[in-house]
């Protein structure tokens, strides 16, 4: 079962994260049998963060059961925060529990081993399907925002009120470069990584590495406790 994809696309590219090197060896033959790009495959969390900090990935194959202190469902959420990586769910468990917990972090499909080859395909298949469908849908607010901004400019649209960033009792605000609150901006204003760096005119490795600068200066871990700790209180409670 082969993977459609134009000739002239560049190959989708994979990051394996699975501790049982027999079945990790099965889903690469299949995988790369059927036309994907993978990178070398990780055990751990620490091998996991140290790839996709160097390499890019489109989409990540997660093996629930990691034997780390955090497991996949856990690090799934902080590479999707930190990478915009989604995930697959890899695991010998189907129960409720499990099944439960891993929803939460909305994985883009999900594998129960064992699994055919077919299954393991049509999986990454329909990862990738809502992934394009999710990337039009971001593309089609981009250019509407952009129309609705052209427009603004020119006097036909009221202008959006700016979002305010929440500075009571926050003097770490004060350390934070132009730049780094401009990609702070961004990411309160509901944008993503790359929605950002396209309107800064800047990489998205550097609006990762801004951000990675954010967290470091106001205590936080990830882009969800970045955005709790800063918008202002009347706004999270619309948003909830």
């Amino acid at each position: 079962m082969a993977i459609s994809e134009s000739s002239s696309a560049p190959r989708r590219r994979l990051l394996l994260v699975e501790d049982d090197g027999m079945l990790e060896r099965d889903m690469r033959r299949i995988l790369v049998g059927a036309g994907f790009e993978l990178l070398p495959s990780v055990r751990d969390e620490d091998g996991l963060f140290r790839t996709l900090r160097q390499e890019h990935a489109d989409l990540c194959l997660l093996d629930i059961e990691l034997g780390g202190e955090r497991d996949g469902v856990e690090l799934a959420k902080d590479i999707y925060d930190e990478f915009e990586v989604p995930a697959v769910f890899v695991s010998a468990h189907s129960d409720a529990s499990t099944v439960a917990r891993a929803v939460l972090v909305s994985p883009h499909a999900f594998v129960v081993k064992p699994f055919s080859e077919r299954q393991l395909l049509a999986s990454v298949e329909l990862a990738f399907s809502r992934l394009d469908e999710a990337n039009k849908r971001r593309n089609m607010e981009d250019a509407i925002a952009k129309i609705a901004g052209t427009l603004a400019d020119g006097g036909l649209l009221p202008l959006v009120k700016p979002l305010h960033i929440n500075v009571d009792g926050r003097p770490e605000i004060a350390t934070l470069s132009s730049r780094e609150r401009e990609v702070l901006n961004g990411l309160l204003a509901n944008r993503r990584v790359p929605t950002i760096a396209r309107t800064l005119g800047i990489s998205p490795s550097t609006v990762r590495n801004h951000l990675k600068s954010i967290f470091s200066k106001v205590g936080v871990h990830s882009q969800a406790q970045l955005i709790d700790l800063f918008l202002p209180p009347d706004e999270v409670a619309e948003e909830g």
